[in-house]
């Protein structure tokens, strides 16, 4: 019999040889010495049969026959060495013209011969001049090998396109420095270990080096595995001592190279010796460690033991963390939550010790106008960013920032980017890096800010600000420095600028105005956490606390730290990669599934513990701090199918019946007519008109009754209409009449549909002969009306026929169907309810749903993380962008939070939303809302609205099918037509229209209504109050507030804003519970005295934009 192996195509047959075996020849053509050629100087006698160095084999001076028998042989590969001491015979300096002229014609010649050149830069040949001061002890040897390597780069890696950095790299140290069989011959364990670290140092600074060249190829380190067996796996001692030699053996290199880091364990090994290699002292004088610390919290999950070691560090002031938990997005984000990531990433820091006092956001896709006052609302008064400045509203890197409510920053625009100062490392041309840096530079300090993503640590910065002192063109002077040295010196500057608003212009830097519609998924689920975290989760526990319970604050904070790791701009953003959002995907259902939990953990708890609770009993939870008199959605359970609702008082409280299930409480069967009747049970979901005091519990009573219950009869008909609005659906055509202020828009809804040949940070249309788009109407859907009482609804399902990609558009071709679901609903709420349901089945397009309405404006009105802003509807340089040479488009198209809308003198528009982020005013009369984009990239480059390179990785197409958001998706939004926008009104409509409110039923017959229900939970100790009126804001005047949020068991806070650009004064809060308050900043540290409640707190004036904190100590 006989065996046949295949090997793969393209497969590297070869061999591989290290400079000293393959040249030898110490003397000649300007090779200096290494320590082989020394070693046998010195010590002939420990080579193999006396023979030296310099007779190995006669490649030097035969490699072109040499070559030819490799290819007679076979080889299609061959991995000979670089001789340090042959190309550069001093180590450092002056390069050997006749080495350069002897390796390029080897590689020539292994081309010409179709043998792929592998050329290794290190194989145990240290030249000896570099031996003389300390080898690999030597951190400067570190340096001195890395621009050997550079050398190397630059001189072959036009042609070379695959390099090793070192072969097998724990043999110099085994053998120099444990085991007496390599030069220096050293037995000296603390050494070995300088010498491997520096050795991995090396490894990554040379492949840092490279992969700044941009060249075309790869590089890699060669590694040789020792597996380490235990004599005997059922002894303890032997198991470990395998253990501890694969560490040192294996993982000591294998990890670093593989996965950046040494093991946690080697290196408490290395500690517990007192071997630990130097790594600290005068290598770097401070490191910024990227301004968040969820990286940091994260090291420290998996390397606990560092912690003592990390913290010393932070406190000596060398490694600078903070002040961010993430470093947020600014535009889609809100404000609560971005308040929590500077709240939770300072809370973080001080495990450590201090934190910087610099609002460090160097990448955030534009800078919301409200930062000011955030970041001075934690005492920050300094901040660095690089995007969206524009050159017409301050050419400066220096200015003011300031506020509506006179808050102010000190500002560095680092206008080039968080890498520039790179360019210290990478690049020797001094004139043209200072000749960058001086642009718009109006003091005589400029910050060079040596970042980047996934950078190595640049341990020789001290070596490159030398050579920029040497060398500059500008009388410059280089030092190394922090954020705070350089804000300390910029501070004596005068004359800066002052500015004010949000910077989301194009002109420096790209700002991706359509990224807010990408991964729409995660952006919707991300809202939908954010408003449960803020408006439900936070005021319920505030409630639990009034009750005497704990408010689990350190529960609050866990889920807020998982639904923060997904706010760093590029996440919140979705410009990332299909693995990358699925990560993102996976930590928010976990954010969601957990504060889903613990609003009903706490939910039960207290309706479960309420004194005097009956069977069926439904309670009710305003966590709002207002009235809410509406109509709310309820979920009861009953045996009997008909009941009636009361108050305690036993007054009929309205309600009816949306939807029914019959369902069974028994074991289940496979045949159902086995079930025993007795078992069954109704759940209803019904709609229930309630008034509900502010941060209040309401019980309710659920009688069931035998008899028919009479219900209205559910007129049918084309329309729908309750006191605010009546909707019509005729002819196809939505039109709403707005009641209040008799006015009528008429087929003033559709969905337009449009091609996307953007990636998944920008939108881009198609070219202009292919750019279809289609206004798609609801004329061909079935209809269903339910005119109710308390809840009416507009039922349309049908489809929309599309391109299925770019190619059909191209044609004008609909071949592909995509089924909708749209629910118009009212219910005195003062806005229309839409829910609109998309099974999307098309790539590369976007939809948007449009109301047309009878409003002529020039500008929009949206909310931001605290406030409003109003927008130009045409954007200036629209049409010129080009010729000044902006980095993209500045778009029309713009973030939104929570709302958008227009007026004129006359009347209003306004559509609120949960979860959409984008909006554009069209023709200065529609609101366009983004509902979602479908592209399948990541980064593409020169598209129409952004030229140029490709965002993301201009290197490599990025394919991310994920993005393309197949499947089925929701869009919840509402309309909402005034005389004209209040934005503090807005805002409560948004809340009552977007917070449910919680509710949970005395019952044991179904175990299934919620996720905890099933499971058994015992009631409090003591009995609880059906609490009223925690906190009342329903006289405040103007005033919008923001959060209601547990301190300690003790204490709360209650943050307001001022959405008007005037000042006005606040009025006055009820509460009944609190003993004294006192005012706090956003880190709730005091800033005026406590004092005593006495019923009321009146809140004093605010200025226009102004964010106040309201600590009440119960």
């Amino acid at each position: 019999m006989s065996l046949n192996y295949k090997f793969p195509d393209n497969f590297w047959w070869g061999t591989a040889t290290s400079g000293p075996q393959s040249e030898g020849s110490a003397d000649v053509d300007g090779r200096s010495k290494s320590i082989w050629d020394y070693w046998y100087e010195i010590a002939p006698e420990r080579f193999h049969d006396g023979v030296g160095p310099q007779d190995t084999s006669t490649f030097y001076s035969n490699y072109k026959e040499d070559i030819k028998l490799l290819k007679e042989t076979g080889h299609n590969s061959f991995r000979p060495s670089i001789q340090w001491s042959r190309l550069i015979p001093n180590g450092t300096g002056e390069v050997n013209p006749k080495a350069v002229e002897f390796y390029n014609n080897v590689i020539n010649e292994l081309i010409a011969n179709d043998i792929e050149p592998i050329i290794n830069l290190f194989h145990f040949d240290m030249p000896m001049c570099m031996q003389e001061i300390g080898g690999w002890e030597n951190r400067d040897v570190v340096d001195a090998y890395v621009e050997y390597t550079k050398t190397c780069f630059k001189l072959f890696g036009d042609r070379v396109k695959y390099w090793i950095t070192f072969n097998e790299p724990i043999v110099p140290v085994e053998g120099g420095y444990l085991y007496n069989f390599h030069y220096p011959t050293v037995i000296d364990g603390k050494r070995a270990v300088q010498v491997a670290y520096h050795t991995i140092l090396a490894n990554a600074k040379a492949i840092e080096a490279y992969k700044s060249l941009n060249l075309n190829g790869q590089i890699g380190i060669v590694l040789n595995l020792t597996p380490s067996y235990p004599r005997s796996t059922e002894n303890e001692a032997d198991v470990k001592a395998a253990h501890i030699a694969d560490l040192f053996f294996n993982r000591s290199f294998l990890d670093p190279a593989v996965k950046g880091e040494i093991p946690a364990e080697l290196i408490e090994l290395l500690k517990e010796h007192d071997v630990l290699p130097k790594v600290e002292d005068g290598d770097l004088e401070t490191y910024l460690l990227d301004g968040q610390l969820s990286i940091l919290d994260e090291y420290i999950k998996f390397a606990p033991s560092n912690f003592e070691r990390v913290k010393k560090l932070v406190e000596e002031g060398k490694l600078i963390i903070g002040p961010w938990y993430t470093q947020t997005d600014e535009l889609i984000i809100d404000g609560e939550s971005i308040a929590r990531n500077l709240f939770y990433g300072i809370k973080s820091a001080s495990k450590y010790g201090d934190y910087l006092k610099v609002g460090y956001l160097p990448d955030s896709f534009g800078q919301s106008k409200d930062m000011p006052k955030i970041l001075n609302g934690f005492d920050i008064k300094r901040s660095i960013f690089w995007r969206g400045v524009s050159k017409d509203v301050c050419p400066n890197r220096e200015f003011i920032w300031k506020g509506e409510d006179d808050s102010s920053l000190l500002v560095y625009n680092i206008k080039n980017g968080y890498f520039y100062g790179g360019n210290l490392i990478y690049t020797d041309d001094v004139e043209k890096v200072e000749k960058t840096i001086l642009d718009g530079s109006q003091t005589d300090n400029i910050l060079l800010p040596v970042g980047g993503d996934q950078r190595f640590v640049d341990f020789n910065l001290k070596e490159r600000i030398k050579y920029y002192n040497d060398r500059t063109k500008n009388d410059f002077e280089y030092v190394e420095s922090s954020c705070d040295k350089f804000f300390d010196e910029l501070e004596k500057s005068e004359g800066l600028k002052e500015v004010k608003g949000e910077f989301v212009n194009p002109s420096n830097s790209k700002i991706h105005r359509s990224i807010y519609s990408s991964r729409y998924d995660h952006k919707y689920l991300n809202d939908k956490i954010e408003r449960r975290l803020i408006y439900q989760l936070e005021p319920l526990m505030v409630i639990a606390q009034n009750l005497g319970l704990d408010p689990k604050v350190e529960m609050i904070e866990e889920i807020w730290k998982k639904l923060l790791m997904n706010h760093a701009h590029d996440s919140a953003c979705g410009c990332n990669s299909d693995k990358t959002n699925r990560s993102i995907i996976s930590r928010l259902t976990e954010a969601d599934q957990l504060s889903y939990s613990a609003c009903d953990y706490i939910i039960r708890k207290i309706s479960e513990s309420i004194e005097g609770k009956e069977e069926n009993d439904i309670i009710l939870f305003n966590t709002l701090p207002h009235r809410r008199e509406e109509v709310a959605k309820v979920v009861v359970t009953t045996k009997l199918k008909n009941f009636k609702i009361t108050d305690k008082n036993g007054n009929i409280i309205e309600h009816e019946v949306l939807d029914v299930v019959k369902e069974y409480a028994g074991s289940i069967k496979k045949d159902e007519s086995q079930y025993d009747e007795n078992l069954y049970y109704y759940v209803s979901k019904v709609a229930l008109k309630c008034n509900l005091e502010p941060l209040s519990i309401e019980v309710l009573k659920l009688v069931e009754i035998g008899e028919e219950v009479y219900a209205l009869e559910n007129k049918k008909g084309n329309y729908i209409e309750d006191n605010f609005y009546k909707v019509e659906f005729i002819d196809g055509k939505i039109n709403i009449l707005d009641k209040v202020n008799n006015r009528k828009l008429e087929d003033c809804l559709y969905i337009e549909e449009s091609g996307d040949d953007g990636d998944t940070y920008d939108y881009s249309p198609p070219e202009e002969k292919y750019d279809f788009r289609y206004n798609l109407s609801f004329e061909n859907g079935n209809v269903e009306v339910n005119n109710r009482n308390l809840h009416k609804d507009i039922k349309i399902c049908g489809e929309f026929i599309v391109p299925e990609n770019l190619k059909e558009r191209e044609l004008n071709k609909r071949s592909t169907s995509i089924p909708y679901k749209l629910s118009l609903s009212l219910s005195n709420k003062g806005v229309i309810e839409c829910h609109l349901e998309l099974d999307n089945n098309a790539d590369d397009h976007r939809m948007r749903i449009v109301l047309k309405t009878d409003v002529f404006s020039t500008e929009s009105i949206s909310d931001t993380a605290f406030g409003v802003i109003k927008r130009d509807n045409v954007p200036e340089h629209i049409n010129d962008w080009r010729e000044l040479g902006w980095k993209e488009e500045p778009s029309p198209i713009y973030p939104m939070l929570h709302f958008a809308g227009i007026e004129d003198e006359n009347s209003s528009a306004t559509l609120l939303a949960k979860g959409i982020k984008e909006y554009e005013i069209l023709d200065n009369s529609k609101i366009a809302l983004t509902l979602f984009r479908g592209v399948g990239f990541l980064g593409k480059p020169d598209l129409i609205r952004r030229p140029g390179i490709a965002s993301g990785n201009e290197f490599r197409y990025i394919e991310t099918p994920d993005s393309q958001l197949r499947g089925k998706m929701k869009f919840k939004f509402a309309i909402y037509l005034s005389n004209k926008i209040d934005a503090t009104l807005v805002n409560k409509l948004w809340k009552n229209y977007s917070i449910t409110i919680p509710s949970y039923q005395i019952q044991e017959i179904n175990r299934f209504t919620n996720t905890l229900k099933y499971f058994v939970m015992h009631p409090l100790k003591n009995s609880v109050e059906a609490i009223k009126n925690v906190v009342d804001c329903s006289e405040l005047k103007d005033i919008v507030v923001t959060s209601i949020t547990p301190v300690d068991k003790n204490s709360f806070t209650i943050r307001f804003v001022n959405y008007n650009d005037k000042l006005v004064d606040g009025g006055k809060l009820k509460t009944n519970k609190g003993t004294s308050y006192e005012w706090v900043n956003m880190n709730n540290r005091a800033i005026v005295s406590e004092e005593k409640i006495n019923g009321h707190i009146n809140l004093g004036k605010f200025k226009n934009g102004e964010i106040k904190t309201l600590k009440i100590n119960i």
